[in-house]
């Protein structure tokens, strides 16, 4: 019994074995060792149970321990405010990341409202009737953006989450909150991205124009409306001299400068690299009284740059509302088309916007014919027509000049007045120029074939004649065709031509060693004229016609052409004179020394199937 009291189950079989092994009668003795070891297998048996309960019991109790730890650190630990509130509002429990942006102790909470907590929203109602519905069991989840002020005043804005729940058989309602202050102030960043420029804070392009558009409807009546556009002087030496830091500095510098320069009701705004504009709302009677506000105010600050003191200049165009365009998008247009358009003596100032600046519909106009020329050498609809040059000591058609002429799409031939400027303007000189050569090349081949002994003279731009591959390409084209090089005279315009004499002097000589002659066009009219002549190996020079058309009728004409004459003999240049329209003007020409006359006089410029290469002049 002892044994069984100790749970010494083993050494009890072993004491009883002997009187159970081997029984024979048995007798009340006998039942009661059996009777020992069947309780004894039985109280074992059942220790062993609840030592398994027990071992259940434990890990269930660590499970629940661990489960527990991990609510509390879930609600404490967390970057979320956890808050349990009765439907009445009273706190019933605030984890330690909503004490602390409350700003609380764990005392502060006891007695606290969760209105003491969450302040009202943007539309003043208080977190007790936004949570209404949850209040009523209308609904069990919902959610509110709400902010939290703490006991210092700062401010937090959350987004909550809150539901309805059951605890200990009493209804409550937890609320969640995720602070998304920073995510705020993102968004309200980005906002004031999308509508101002990062380096200067002013408006932005975008922004400026839909301020500006409503501006302009709200005072255009009542107000004069004005539109500056600056620019700043050299900004881009003032990025290669000191770096770009320094460019966004004079940036920022500018726009405060700018700020201070306008006295009047504005909005400012960046609009491009070194481009600012502000719409000015200037009061008609101070303008009546005082002027206008920008008037003689100095466009110039000083900067320090690596420790150089730096002038920095703008220039400016003043527009105004209707006068120089009728809604924002033409003043800007329009100003900044003046803007590029300025000389350089107008740099440095206020410039009203000038009546010769391109209006919108005219850059519309131009951009038209951009597209004409862009299609007309798609489609191959440039022609050319041959002007007749007729040499006086032979008294024949000695050569011709080619003409190049736009047909357009229903058929006219469009004079090069129309399309040349706009040409040259787009970059479409150097397309246009290889084209005319081309066309030039292939009459010339077809004259060699025909044993026609008559030279063509082909007017190309500098773009085209200092270019790289111009003599490469000159080379195929006069294989390709089969037309002499001995034949060929190129026109170059003497006044935008040559840039660079060196270069220029290379070409010619180059044009020279393939057998290619070269004429000064328009000679005359540039003041480098004389110079060119002197140090560049040209066998032409062509007499500008402003000089020829009145000849007969003016005596300083008369003087001046006979000085070119004259001196283009002394150089060894033969001299032709374009422009002659009357006998008269011819026979001066003849007697001053002129080698060669084109003009209405000889012939227009026509087909070479109409060219009269018989035709031989009166001599009077």
């Amino acid at each position: 019994i002892p044994m069984l009291s100790e749970s010494n189950y083993d050494r009890l079989r072993d004491s009883l074995q002997r009187y159970t092994r081997k029984p024979g009668y048995l007798d009340e003795v006998d039942q009661l060792n059996f009777t020992v070891l069947e309780v004894a297998d039985a109280l074992e048996e059942m220790e062993a149970a609840v030592a398994e309960h027990r071992q259940q019991l434990v890990h269930k109790i660590a499970e629940h321990r661990e489960a527990q730890d991990f609510n509390d650190v879930l609600v404490n630990d967390s970057p979320l405010v956890i808050a349990a509130h009765t439907l009445q509002g009273d706190i019933k429990l605030l984890n330690n990341y909503g004490r602390e942006m409350a700003g609380w102790t764990r005392l502060d909470v006891d007695h606290r409202k969760i209105t003491d907590l969450i302040l009202p929203d943007l539309s003043g109602h208080s977190i007790t009737e936004n949570l209404t519905p949850l209040i009523s069991g209308k609904q069990t989840r919902l959610q509110t953006e709400q902010l939290i002020r703490s006991s210092s005043g700062t401010v937090s804005d959350l987004m909550w989450v809150h539901a309805r729940v059951q605890a200990n058989n009493e209804p409550l309602i937890l609320s969640v909150g995720l602070d998304i202050t920073e995510r705020r102030k993102t968004e309200s960043r980005l906002r004031w991205l999308s509508k101002h420029d990062n380096v200067t804070d002013l408006l932005n392009r975008e922004a400026f124009h839909e301020e500006a558009s409503l501006l302009i409807q709200q005072y255009s009546d009542s107000h004069l409306v004005d539109l500056m556009l600056l620019d700043i002087d050299k900004f881009a030496s003032i990025n290669d001299m000191y770096g770009f830091h320094s460019g966004d500095s004079i940036l920022r510098e500018a726009a405060r400068f700018v700020e201070r320069l306008i006295t009047c009701d504005t909005i400012i705004a960046r609009t491009g690299a070194n481009e600012f504009c502000a719409l000015l709302i200037i009061d008609k009677d101070d303008y009546e009284q005082n002027g206008h506000p920008l008037h003689n105010r100095p466009l110039h600050f000083y900067s320090v740059l690596d420790d150089d003191t730096v002038e920095i200049t703008l220039t400016g165009v003043l527009a105004t509302y209707a006068q120089d365009g009728y809604n924002i998008d033409e003043l800007v247009s329009n100003s900044a088309a003046a803007l590029r358009g300025l000389k350089p003596i107008e740099r440095g100032k206020i410039n009203r916007i000038s009546e010769s600046i391109d209006s919108r519909a005219l850059r519309q106009e131009k951009l038209q014919v951009h597209d004409s020329i862009v299609k007309a050498l798609s489609d191959e609809r440039f022609v050319l027509l041959y002007q007749p040059i007729y040499n006086l000591s032979k008294e024949r058609i000695s050569h011709c000049e080619c003409l190049v002429r736009m047909r357009s799409e229903d058929g006219h031939l469009v004079s090069p007045a129309a399309f040349m400027d706009i040409a040259k303007e787009n970059g479409l000189m150097a397309r246009l120029d290889l084209l005319v050569l081309r066309m030039a090349l292939e009459q010339l081949g077809a004259w060699h074939r025909q044993d026609v002994d008559l030279k063509l003279s082909v007017n190309i731009t500098a773009a085209t004649f200092e270019s790289d591959l111009f003599i490469k390409e000159l080379k195929s084209l006069l294989l390709e065709t089969g037309a002499r090089p001995s034949q060929l005279i190129f026109e170059i315009v003497e006044t935008e031509a040559i840039n660079n004499l060196e270069t220029a002097r290379e070409l010619c000589e180059r044009l020279a060693s393939l057998n290619v002659q070269i004429a000064f066009d328009d000679f005359g009219i540039g003041f480098t004229s004389f110079e060119y002549l002197r140090d560049l190996p040209v066998d032409y020079i062509k007499i500008d016609q402003s000089f020829i058309r009145y000849l007969y009728k003016r005596k300083s004409d008369q003087l001046l052409v006979k000085s070119m004459v004259d001196m283009a003999l002394a150089l060894g240049k033969k001299v032709i004179a374009e422009g002659v329209e009357d006998d008269g003007s011819a026979d001066l020409l003849r007697n001053m020394g002129v080698h060669y006359l084109q003009g209405y006089y000889i012939s227009r410029p026509r087909r070479v199937s109409e060219l009269d290469l018989n035709y031989t002049m009166t001599v009077q």
